[in-house]
């Protein structure tokens, strides 16, 4: 369900490290590793049962705990990265450079050239990349391939920043490609967003680029369909279910049959799960220490930041109390305030927060 119900094993580990004394003044986190591993076993399972050869890769960015990757790269998964420092604690965790995909809007040389001497995958975001690619292969004696990331429609007509225009592939990629033969189209790049309600706006993009994926996909080629599976954050509201990863496998079967029931078989899928694996099983834990009377609000003093939480304001996260707090009644306006020197910072808006 939307807002995540904490389990009380969880509250009552809370409890006891805030009550150390080395902890009583200071923020803390708790990530529950094995409630992540087993949401990663789910995942994986249901998408094997619509995709057989797929790929999982999962996020580093949503979480680099060197415990969790260890445990992901295990389970014989792979990793997504954004970054030659995301790479290197992918390769410690125990991935593979044939089991990393390199991702994100901008890569230095260092980010390249590192994926390209590890022999990842890498999904190139603008024609600047392709020709960055191309003038490092110059000290490489072999042959690569490369993915390309497509621009999903991001508001109405607008094509998202993210990725490359059909026009874009057929204007400045693919003279790029043509004039290095040592360089070769494995697949197409289609993330369409985070953390999403339903998967209906990953369908829609699919059929959106379903045409010229038929047109342009190499010979065995792969599709990544990034990661739209939402954390308990996507929703405001308990009383809605979160969709589960199924319903997003079963929705872009559906699509690729519609068009032609031999895609499912002739390209190899990629998922990137992140949020969803990570956000749901980590807890930030902090303490309050003072009220004032402010903004016609009661604002409660903390020794946290919205630094330490960045998400805090993008997704919906649960609160809850931890000890025995006296009731305050459930009309009461209240505001959480961070620590750090500026007025907006507040970890949770203006509001009944019951605490």
């Amino acid at each position: 369900m939307a807002q995540k119900i904490i389990h009380p094993s969880i509250i009552s580990a809370a409890e006891a490290i805030a009550a150390r004394p080395s902890h009583s003044d200071r923020p803390f986190f708790i990530f529950d590793a094995d409630s992540a591993l087993e949401r990663a076993r789910h995942l994986t399972a249901a998408c094997k049962e619509y995709f057989p050869d797929a790929v999982i890769a999962v996020s580093v960015k949503s979480c680099s705990l060197g415990i969790f990757l260890r445990l992901i790269a295990e389970e014989g998964l792979s990793a997504e990265v954004c970054s030659a420092d995301e790479f290197k604690l992918a390769l410690k965790a125990g991935f593979t450079g044939d089991r990393i995909i390199l991702d994100g809007p901008y890569k230095n040389s260092e980010d390249l050239s590192l994926a390209l001497d590890k022999g990842a995958l890498v999904h190139i975001d603008s024609a600047h990349e392709l020709s960055e690619i191309i003038g490092l292969m110059s000290g490489y004696n072999q042959k690569i391939g490369v993915g390309v990331r497509l621009s999903h429609i991001y508001s109405d007509t607008q094509r998202s920043r993210f990725g490359v225009t059909a026009e874009e592939f057929r204007d400045e990629i693919v003279p790029l490609l043509t004039s290095c033969p040592d360089i070769s189209l494995r697949g197409f790049h289609l993330h369409t967003g985070s953390n999403l309600e339903n998967p209906s706006k990953v369908s829609d993009c699919l059929r959106d680029w379903l045409p010229f994926l038929v047109e342009n996909m190499p010979e065995g080629g792969h599709l990544d369909m990034g990661s739209g599976f939402p954390a308990d954050s996507f929703s405001p509201v308990a009383a809605v279910p979160t969709v589960e990863p199924a319903a997003f496998f079963r929705d872009i079967v559906s699509v690729l049959s519609e068009y032609d029931p031999a895609l499912i078989q002739k390209w190899k899928l990629i998922f990137e799960p992140g949020r969803t694996l990570s956000e749901d099983h980590g807890y930030a834990i902090g303490k309050t220490v003072s009220v004032k009377n402010r903004y016609d609000s009661e604002v409660i003093q903390t020794n946290l930041g919205i630094n330490w939480i960045p998400s805090v304001h993008n997704w919906h996260h649960s609160l809850l109390p931890l000890g025995h707090n006296e009731h305050i009644p459930d009309d009461t306006t209240q505001i959480l305030a961070g620590f750090n020197c500026f007025e907006n910072d507040c970890l949770f808006p203006r509001g009944p927060l019951n605490l």
